[in-house]
This record gives C-alpha cells, structure tokens and sequence, in this order.
C-alpha cells in the first residue's frame, strides 16, 4: 500500500512539473509572438488617435449655429469663406462641396474643410464664437453652457495680429465686399520677410488696380509651413492662426486627420512583472488614448491585421508593426483630393 501511494505521489510531481513546464513555455511563446509597440510607434499611433480635423468635429444633431467655413487643401488651393447652416447640415456642406468645384476645379476633400466662426441667430441677439476650443465643446453636447459668448470675436487676422518671428509663408487678401475677397498677391510672402514686404505688396497692388487700399484693408488668409512628417501643412482660420502665433509651434491638433483607425481592433497589455497577458478590445480613439496614457508597469502589442481608413475612403490593411509605423510616418501623404 505505501509502495502504491509512493507511487502515486511521484507521479502526480511528474505530471505537475510537466504541466508546470509546459505553462511556461506558453507564456514565453505568446509574449514572443506578440511584438511590443516601441515608444516612436506609441507617440504616432496616439497622434493619430488625437489629431481630429475640423469635419469632424461636427455633430450633425445639432441645429442652432450657422457655420462660416473655407476649404485648402495641401497644394494651397482654397475656396470661401461660405455659410453652412447646421440645419440640414449634410444637405448644406454638400452645396457647398459642389459650389467649390464648379468655382476653382478642384476636389476638396473633408480634411480641407476648416471652420472660420460661427454663430446664432444675430438677429436675435445671437452671438459668435471662433475659439476651436468651444467649438469641441459645444459640438459634445450642443450646448453653449460654459462658453464665454460675452468675448469679442475676431473673425479675422489684420497686419497687428501676425507675429513675424514665426517661420511660414503667408497669403493675404483684401476685403473687397460682403464675403468677397481679392488675393494680394499670387504667390504667398515669407514672414521672415516682416512688415515691409506686405507693404511693398499693397503699394503694387494699388498701383496696378488703380486702388488705394491701406494696410488696415489687409487680412491673413492662410499660411503655408513645413510640418514635422516633413510634409506640409496649411493653417487657417483665426483659432488656429492665433494658437500659432502665440509660441510659433505647429500644435498636434492641427496635423492632418487623413487617416484614422478602423474599430474594434483588440491590443494586449502585458505586465513586465508578471508576465500576464491582458486582452482589450479598443472602440474609438478615445479609449486607445485612455488605455495608452494609463499604461502603467506594461507594454503593448496589436493584434494584427488591423485597419486604417483614409479621407477618401480607401481601407489601408496592415499585418506588422512596422507596417502600421510606415504608415502612420507621413499621414499628410494620405490628403490627396481623389482616390487612389
């Protein structure tokens, strides 16, 4: 009888160290095929995740503002500004879409759509806003609680407003009539170039038209600057030029938003210290932000194949990581004006 229990206990200790074993093994296995997102992929995949251009900011149940917008694309080519009611909000931007072609023959896609003001019913004693940040905060509820509307609102930048120490080439125009608008020159004027270039501009300007426009009439269209993916990046309206000039840095927020994460995707957080392996399903973007940011003691790995969508509509399927970083590299590259 001993020799039989003897027996019996040695054997559960084999199958136990085998079984031991052989959980290890699974766990080496799994984490080895589940390569680690480096910190340079991390900083890109949350950058994407961030970047929201000014379509899509815009929630269609909302119904009270009157939208004043433009479109520029990459290639500097722009249309407005021009009014988009919110009500009937898709019916509305499409005219709008349409009336762009029709008038410069190009295909503005929605990453060149940008929002200049927009206000209530002024009749009414309506009021304007032109802070992107209370644009993100009325669209999140429809609601104008919270936002200052006492605030004076500048719709446009004058000569006054400009700092010339920032680098970028800027394009001005004048004001010629209600919504109509002249370009100062055909080709923009490097700020390095300061004030006196501008006023040299207005003076030809004046002297070929027959005009006598004064700097006063002069107003910032856009400007034109070399961004970080080595691309290039046009900024306009008043919120993002002034956040611009404030500390001449390209704000992340204002990166193309020509490509975007197809949802659900499922990612694997791994705990350095113990190795577990947690599975989550990721949403939308904001939840990639919330599991990325609170990372704490682990890293991450994707399962793959994901999927990333461009402006256009085209679905862009990645199997690696190094796929997803080559990709995720230049998105600028993704706001072409047709499909590819």
């Amino acid at each position: 009888m001993n020799y039989l229990l003897r027996l019996l206990f040695t054997v559960v200790l084999i199958v136990g160290s085998l079984f031991s074993c052989s959980s290890d093994e699974v766990i080496e296995k799994s984490i080895s095929t589940h390569q680690s997102i480096s910190s340079d992929l991390m900083g890109k995949i949350l950058e994407t995740a961030i970047s929201v251009n000014d379509f899509n900011l815009i929630n269609k149940d909302c119904i009270e503002p009157i939208i004043v917008g433009h479109f520029i694309n990459k290639e500097g080519n722009y249309y407005g500004p021009f009014i988009v009611p919110m009500l009937n909000w898709e019916m509305n931007y499409m005219a709008s879409k349409l009336e762009a072609i029709n008038m410069t023959f190009v295909k503005f896609n929605d990453d060149d759509f940008v929002i200049d003001f927009f206000y209530t019913d002024l009749q009414l004693g309506g009021f304007a806003i032109n802070k992107r940040e209370d644009y993100i905060r009325y669209f999140e509820g429809c609601s104008f609680q919270g936002i200052n509307t006492d605030a004076e609102v500048k719709v446009t930048l004058d000569l006054t407003d400009i700092n010339f120490g920032c680098s970028g080439e800027a394009y001005y125009y004048l004001e010629l009539g209600h919504f109509d608008y002249g370009n100062l020159t055909e080709h923009p004027i490097s700020l390095t170039e300061g004030l006196v270039a501008v006023e040299q501009a207005l003076s030809s300007y004046n002297q070929t038209n027959g005009t006598s426009f004064t700097p006063i009439d002069v107003k910032l269209l856009a400007l034109r600057i070399e961004s970080p993916d080595n691309g290039v990046s046009y900024l306009s309206g008043t919120s993002q030029l002034i956040d611009y000039f404030s500390d001449c840095e390209l704000n992340p927020m204002y990166y193309s938003d020509c490509i975007n994460f197809v949802y659900p995707f499922n990612i694997n957080k791994i705990n350095l210290q113990t190795d577990e392996i947690i599975p989550i399903t990721l949403t939308d973007d904001n939840h990639l932000i919330q599991e990325f940011f609170g990372g704490g003691n682990g890293d991450f790995t994707i399962d793959y194949p994901i999927t990333l969508l461009t402006v256009n509509g085209n679905n862009i399927i990645l199997n690696s990581n190094s796929e997803l970083e080559e990709t995720l590299t230049a998105p600028s590259r993704f706001c072409n004006n047709h499909n590819d």
